[in-house]
């Protein structure tokens, strides 16, 4: 029981965006319990927070307010739980929504209507320049129709557009699982209607399921793929059960064969050379985030993992770990227009930035751009001159992406977005989550936090 314990108390302790202020504390004060309840979390980050200088989500001091890191990330899942727990002893249900599916599908004598007429209640209307438009966690685009690409949202499915985005429908309803990691598309779709998608919700969502041993919104399944573009879906040869608690980073497709797909899980990278019928464990490592072919050679493979990175030249038959950091997640880019050109984007401990790093040599050696640890340069941070501190979100929403006709252009994205012309060495804010002057100081456009940046190209992007 206590072994049990412990292991529910990890997975409690993901909670919402991965490294929170108050997490060596809640450890601390519920590691000696057998069984963790609501109130025990709810009154460890409380007590957490209980000081003179705070107040309703800042702290006071100096006559400065300054917001309090992971509050409302708190209070996002304390919101969530507190209608779905015991009320008396505030135990968590042991059981997730794709559980409770699969017993609702199991009583067949419920009658579903094939006629219902559903409308928007609303609201339709926010004050803020992204209140209630949801999570993106990737796209992909059609390799000959610049009209028609898809979405894939934590918990809500595959959707597509055919008309550039002025009317989307929805693919995956009758799946199992929603979530939607990433896509992959082959070069062929015109004519064999195939597509690929990779299960689950990789970043977690604003209300991780904390108990029933739910740490993502949602758990991969594996690899599905449709052979109809998206009417019906069918098990790949990499399959899970929700109860394995997967996740899967990346799916890619090599674009000059599409029998050939990789997908990073939470223990490695896996091949099939069969369009998805059988796969093979070709890395074994940590949590691999992300992957990317460089531009024009499909046979070199770069992949990073919380604090390496990897390299293959042969297809993904062997690695090598051609870069270490002291970071929580790493994100990869390439540079269409300069094959030789990678860019790495590090979040450290807090979720803050540790550092921009480039590499000029397909990957043979990297060097640092930008100092995410220096003074006002932390990119990933709430504020629009990079002010505020180490911490951040980049445990969660982490994006990096290289124009595809100059290299030197790149995006970095977290809670805001961050633009170069330099190749990686300055940078100037390009969007924000908020438009409150307390934190955005030079106007910048409002848009909520980045998970995925791509450029519209050709079958490159896929």
């Amino acid at each position: 029981m206590k072994k049990l314990a412990l292991i529910a108390l990890i997975l409690l302790l993901a909670l919402i965006s991965g490294a929170q202020p108050w997490k060596a504390k809640t450890k601390n004060d519920l590691s000696k319990k057998d069984k963790v309840t609501f109130f025990d979390i709810q009154n460890s980050i409380n007590s957490y927070y209980n000081t003179g200088d705070f107040k309703k989500g800042y702290y006071y001091k100096n006559d400065k307010k300054q917001k309090a890191p992971g509050w409302k990330q708190f209070k996002r899942w304390e919101w969530y739980w507190d209608a779905r727990v015991n009320p008396v002893t505030g135990e968590f249900p042991e059981t997730s929504s794709s559980k409770e599916w699969e017993i609702f599908e199991a009583k067949t004598y419920i009658s579903k209507s094939s006629s219902g007429d559903w409308k928007p209640l609303g609201p339709n209307l926010s004050d803020g320049g992204y209140a209630g438009i949801g999570r993106i966690n990737c796209i992909a685009f059609h390799p000959n129709d610049t009209s028609t690409y898809w979405v894939g949202s934590p918990s809500g499915g595959l959707w597509k557009t055919s008309n550039d985005g002025n009317t989307w429908v929805t693919l995956t309803d009758q799946n199992t699982v929603l979530g939607v990691s990433d896509i992959a598309v082959p070069t062929d779709f015109q004519t064999s209607n195939t597509l690929y998608i990779a299960t689950g919700d990789r970043d977690g969502g604003s209300v991780w399921t904390l108990s029933g041993g739910q740490y993502y919104d949602n758990h991969s399944i594996g690899v599905l793929k449709t052979i109809d573009g998206g009417n019906t879906w069918q098990s790949t040869g990499l399959n899970f059960n929700t109860n394995e608690i997967k996740i899967i980073g990346r799916l890619l497709i090599d674009t000059t064969d599409n029998q050939t797909l990789y997908a990073s899980v939470d223990n490695g990278i896996y091949k099939s050379t069969n369009s998805g019928d059988s796969w093979t464990k070709v890395l074994n490592s940590g949590y691999v985030s992300d992957m990317e072919f460089k531009p024009g050679n499909s046979q070199v493979i770069y992949a990073a993992s919380e604090s390496e990175v990897y390299r293959s030249t042969d297809g993904g038959v062997n690695w090598t770990n051609v870069y270490s950091l002291s970071s929580i997640r790493i994100e990869i880019a390439v540079a269409p227009s300069d094959p030789e050109v990678v860019y790495l984007l590090a979040s450290n401990s807090s979720g803050g930035l540790l550092g921009i790093y480039k590499s000029v040599n397909g990957g043979s050696s990297f060097t640092q751009t930008f100092d995410g640890t220096a003074l006002n340069s932390n990119l990933l941070g709430y504020y629009s001159d990079g002010s505020g501190g180490s911490g951040g979100q980049g445990s969660y929403d982490l994006a990096i992406e290289v124009s595809p006709d100059n290299s030197d252009v790149v995006f970095i994205g977290g809670i805001n977005t961050w633009m170069s012309i330099d190749g990686g060495y300055n940078w100037t804010i390009n969007n924000m989550w908020t438009s409150y002057n307390e934190y955005n100081f030079d106007d910048a456009p409002e848009v909520h936090h980045q998970n995925y940046i791509r450029y519209m190209m050709s079958t490159y992007c896929l």
